[in-house]
């Protein structure tokens, strides 16, 4: 799938002070940032710029890097090594193929639900319906995104990369709302880096005053 390219011109990190004398650090919404005297802003574009010669960007990342989607977790995977490899035979479960696609074509001006829970025991045919209803929708150009999660098959068996692999798929399928998505994503990316920061700084200061952290992992969310 090509994928857009980045909205945002790149930005070269450039080295500085780094922490100089770190203190009272806080995220806040991220509109404004403090770290000891090192100043980061971000405007309404999502563009960060530069005070005391400090920049944190993602601006060098396309939308693919940023997303880092989980590959062969749609509909078009290759079934035999990412199960389920499941379909309806044709002419097979039409009652409730009719139903759902009925409901997915109705006005969404209506007060018609926006979810919906398709339901039934283990092997009952739940991932065929859904592969039958993606590839339909997707022959008809108005699949935004499918996602088949499956136990046992590493981050298809967890939500973490759920959204940005759903996103990268919208980026594709609607050109239009990937400057968008691409725009929360380096915001979202900022956010990681400062975090990161900050848990790197806070554990400096500890050490130096003979503190012991003692840690399992550690995690940027």
């Amino acid at each position: 799938m090509d994928l857009p390219q980045p909205a945002l011109a790149p930005q070269n990190s450039q080295g500085g002070s780094f922490f100089h004398k770190a203190q009272n650090f806080t995220v806040g919404n991220l509109n404004q940032a403090n770290i000891g005297h090192d100043h980061y802003i971000v405007d309404q574009q999502n563009n960060i710029s530069q005070q005391n010669n400090v920049v944190v960007t993602s601006g060098n990342l396309s939308l693919f890097e940023l997303l880092d989607p989980i590959p062969n977790a749609s509909h078009l995977r290759n079934r035999k090594i990412s199960p389920p490899d499941s379909n309806c035979i044709p002419g097979t479960r039409q009652d409730v193929i009719r139903k759902v696609t009925s409901w997915a074509d109705a006005s969404v001006l209506r007060n018609t639900n926006h979810v919906m829970w398709l339901y039934g025991y283990v092997g009952c045919g739940k991932s065929a319906i859904a592969q039958n209803i993606a590839e339909h929708y997707a022959r008809k150009k108005r699949l935004g995104a499918s996602f088949f999660f499956f136990r046992g098959s590493g981050d298809r068996s967890r939500t973490m990369r759920f959204a940005a692999t759903v996103a990268n798929q919208v980026a594709g399928a609607i050109p239009a709302a990937s400057q968008f998505i691409e725009a929360n994503a380096r915001v979202q990316m900022v956010r990681l880096c400062l975090v990161a920061r900050a848990k790197v700084a806070r554990k400096a200061v500890a050490m130096s005053s003979g503190e012991v952290w003692l840690t399992r992992s550690t995690s940027l969310t």
